[in-house]
């Protein structure tokens, strides 16, 4: 007897919000199965975590993503983000390196002796925090 065994489905957030409403415009439960998948756990289980999703959300996380993916160092992270925003909003022109090298002058001041600076590091940095260096048309300045 062989057993069938069922994909590992998991939704976005975007289609988290698609379900929420489903369950909440009270349509057929069959209906909500057919189009999310069919366990009643993915069901229950976004209900639960309403507000957590509404939360990411308010919190501009994209609605393409499947998993959130937690950084080792929370605090050096907000940081870079905080002064690649200001740098961005001034057309202040950021690159790989300029922002490594940050890292480095960030986590001195945090007293972060565990973080490795890598380009390893640099590149699920910005895959996580979904940046982009493109180049700018126009008058850039540049930050040192």
């Amino acid at each position: 007897m062989s057993v069938v065994k069922r994909k590992l489905k998991i939704l976005s957030i975007a289609e988290k919000v698609e379900a929420l409403e489903a369950v909440k415009s009270y349509q057929k439960k069959k209906n909500v199965a057919e189009q999310f998948g069919p366990p009643r756990s993915i069901r229950s289980t976004i209900l639960k975590n309403e507000s957590d999703i509404m939360k990411k959300i308010q919190n501009g996380q994209t609605l393409s993503c499947k998993r959130q993916r937690i950084a080792e160092f929370p605090g050096l992270e907000e940081c870079l983000l905080k002064w690649f925003e200001q740098c961005r909003s001034q057309n202040i022109s950021v690159s790989g390196p300029l922002l490594q090298e940050k890292a480095e002058m960030y986590s001195k001041s945090l007293g972060l002796a565990n973080f490795r600076n890598s380009n390893g590091w640099l590149e699920k940095f910005k895959r996580r925090h979904e940046l982009v260096f493109k180049k700018f048309v126009g008058k850039v300045q540049v930050s040192t």
